[in-house]
């Protein structure tokens, strides 16, 4: 597990390394100036007070506007951005409660916008206010508190946040899909859970097994021994691999029967369950499958669909307009369905080599920068990119990532 760590950290660094070797990046990033025709967009996904307060401060002093992915989408369907000055485009996906308590507040302080991308079928409600950096500020609440919330088993923002939030202006929200879900794509058994995947897994990982509430995912009733397959985001548009269930129990029982947690102590674990996996399936009839692409199909609109009208049934006057992918994975069918629903613009990943984004983009395909090239940005204080690339791959080394099983 470590190592499938280690070469996908080194495989999305190299990547990225070189792209930008080849010129593929904004002028900007070279330590230009920001091309005429170029449109800053960054991508966040928590925010953590002292590092995000000093990027707001940057924009501050270099004169930078915040615009909206509703700004956005007029820029390149207008294939101009003269109605701006200096503009910058700052989202957040998933909708973590650190928006509220952490990202929110600064945004006010300083006089700036951004856009939440919100997975509704996890947003909860919540009878009680939860503090975040303004009552930090008035000392009725500390650090520990907000800092312990994001760590804990919900780490979203709840429904009357994102209201307050909707309609101070500070936030617009759209579209992260309903679920974020990732589905089984094919039989090759990849992982079994186990103690350890259990404390290192996402919580966006634990989408792939259906006997999980996504609101509040315990990971507790996962049963050791289940086999984890080859996994690929429901917007992929790839059909719904539907594993034997009696394959699962056999391989839960071994386990069972085994010592339990015991079992995974040995550290050829893994290699015994593939091995008792196989010879299941030697000796067995199949009863898997994959699901019919009509079923795909609906999924896939299910996602788009319900996430607008559940965003727009609890915020009112808001009409989502623009759906950022989940792990920026998409394809023709998602982005046909994405039309037909009636979003403007689609946030992707690194998609057919595009790593900018300008005016003259397509609105289907909105790439974003990490907030690691956030200081490339011309400026006082700037960077250069071989010394954000050294920091990047510090982190990634000590800190890695989460999606072991995608």
């Amino acid at each position: 597990m470590n190592l499938k760590r280690t070469l996908r950290n080194c495989s999305e660094v190299g990547l990225m390394s070189w792209d930008i070797m080849r010129g593929k990046y904004p002028s900007f990033i070279y330590g230009r100036k920001i091309a005429k025709r170029d449109v800053p967009a960054f991508c966040f996904h928590d925010a953590e007070p002292r590092r995000f307060e000093a990027m707001l401060n940057y924009l501050k002093d270099n004169d930078y506007t915040s615009i909206t992915s509703e700004d956005l989408g007029d820029i390149l369907l207008r294939k101009e951005n003269e109605k701006f000055r200096h503009p910058v485009c700052i989202t957040f996906d998933d909708g973590l409660a650190s928006i509220w308590n952490t990202a929110y507040p600064l945004l006010k302080k300083y006089g700036f916008r951004a856009t939440v991308f919100l997975i509704p079928d996890r947003i909860q409600s919540s009878p009680s206010y939860l503090p975040n950096l303004e009552d930090v500020w008035a000392g009725k609440a500390t650090p520990e508190e907000l800092d312990a919330r994001s760590r804990g088993r919900y780490p979203f923002a709840t429904w009357e946040e994102i209201r307050e939030m909707h309609d101070s202006g500070v936030m617009d929200f759209q579209s992260h899909s309903l679920r974020h879900t990732l589905v089984f794509t094919s039989p090759k058994i990849i992982d079994f859970v186990s103690p350890y995947n259990l404390e290192v897994y996402s919580v966006f990982q634990f989408s792939m097994f259906k006997e999980l509430d996504l609101q509040t995912p315990d990971k507790h009733k996962l049963r050791p021994g289940s086999p984890v397959y080859e996994s690929a985001p429901r917007l992929a548009g790839m059909p719904e691999y539907l594993e034997d269930p009696c394959l699962k129990e056999y391989c839960i029982g071994f386990v069972e029967n085994h010592g339990g947690n015991e079992f995974f102590k040995r550290k050829n674990w893994k290699s015994i369950l593939l091995q008792v996996a196989k010879d299941y399936r030697a000796t067995h009839p199949s009863l898997d499958g994959l699901e019919s692409m009509d079923t795909t199909r609906q999924a896939i609109l299910d996602e788009l669909k319900l996430s607008k009208q559940r965003i727009e049934e609890q915020l009112h006057g808001k009409v989502v307009e623009h759906m950022c992918l989940p792990w920026g994975v998409g394809g023709p069918l998602t982005t046909a369905l994405c039309q037909q629903v009636g979003y403007k613009t689609i946030f992707t990943g690194r998609a057919n080599g595009n790593t900018k984004l300008t005016v003259d983009s397509d609105p289907y395909s909105v790439y974003r920068l990490g907030p690691d090239f956030f200081y490339c940005l011309p400026g006082k204080g700037r960077r250069s990119v071989f010394t954000v690339m050294k920091d990047k791959v510090l982190r990634r080394a000590r800190e890695g990532t989460h999606y072991l099983s995608y």
